[in-house]
């Protein structure tokens, strides 16, 4: 595929190692799409496509989200983060992270720390237990730099939306920095704002 003068390779889990982000992009595509909806993807362009900054976009033009990737380095090799629409909430991006290791796509569970409802509430004042669930986490991949923007979100559950909007009004923050740790290959909870 050709695009915006870049040669993006069709590389499957198994083969040997990618050279460009846009090359990780389309085998982690593939891995976690299968061929036929990947392929379907493929079809549209990228929107945003910065080899040097190790970030792809594609947005797409049926009524669906798109794709973000990004990419991180560390002493542990490469780490690649993938959003895609969330299964919870069609509207809202869902970030998983993973390893290309040895021809194979790994996930990388332990690469972010467990977020709550409570990281985004001061000691204070803690949100009701039962409006946890309702909180939705959404993760914004950076095209620059490399910490990642946690946005609070409230999301209906089951067809029940009665703490949606509760969850991000009550809030303390509705935004917070995952910070990059090169050294250890992690993010780690950095600072906390409320932005209206």
């Amino acid at each position: 595929m050709l695009v915006f003068g870049v040669f993006c390779l069709r590389l499957t889990a198994g083969e040997s190692e990618p050279k460009l982000p846009c090359d990780y992009f389309a085998s982690l595509l593939r891995f976690r799409l299968g061929e036929r909806e990947a392929r379907f993807v493929d079809a549209y362009p990228f929107e945003t496509l910065d080899n040097k900054n190790g970030y792809c976009a594609k947005e797409m033009d049926h009524g669906g989200m798109g794709y973000l990737f990004a990419e991180w380095k560390s002493a542990n090799g490469r780490v690649f983060g993938f959003s895609q629409a969330s299964e919870r909430e069609g509207n809202l991006y869902e970030t998983t992270f993973w390893r290309f290791r040895e021809g194979q796509w790994v996930e990388l569970k332990e690469v972010v720390p467990a977020i709550t409802l409570a990281d985004f509430e001061d000691e204070h004042r803690a949100a009701p237990a039962e409006m946890a669930p309702y909180a939705f986490f959404e993760m914004k991949l950076p095209r620059h730099g490399t910490t990642i923007v946690v946005g609070l979100k409230g999301i209906c559950v089951r067809g029940d939306c009665r703490y949606e909007d509760r969850v991000v009004q009550e809030a303390t923050y509705n935004e917070m920095d995952l910070i990059w740790n090169a050294g250890v290959g992690r993010f780690s909870k950095g600072s906390k704002r409320l932005v209206r």
